[in-house]
């Protein structure tokens, strides 16, 4: 007689996996990504804790595997860790490392 009550959710879900993208450039972090997403969602925005935590299980919940079929010597893989500190001669205050 009555149809079923479908509720709307209170909150807005993020896009997880556009914000893993986003995470890897340079520069931005989760604090930033948040507040993007609390001014577009509005009052149905999560709090900054829950907005964490639920990306963080949907981290979680990602298979972690990186699949790569290649022919020895074909191929360089580096490790790229990003922006380095300078180092700095002690005895001429010469700067020999930088990141630019």
């Amino acid at each position: 007689m009555y149809p079923p009550r479908t509720e709307s959710p209170r909150y807005l879900e993020p896009d997880h996996a556009q914000l893993h993208t986003e995470l890897k450039r340079k520069g931005v972090t989760l604090q930033r990504l948040w507040s993007e997403y609390a001014e577009a969602a509005g009052a149905q925005a999560d709090r900054y804790s829950q907005f964490c935590e639920r990306y963080r299980q949907w981290v979680k919940r990602q298979k972690r595997s990186l699949r790569q079929v290649h022919r020895a010597g074909e191929k360089l893989f580096i490790d790229y860790c990003g922006p380095t500190m300078a180092v700095i001669d002690a005895s001429s205050g010469e700067q020999r490392c930088s990141d630019r």
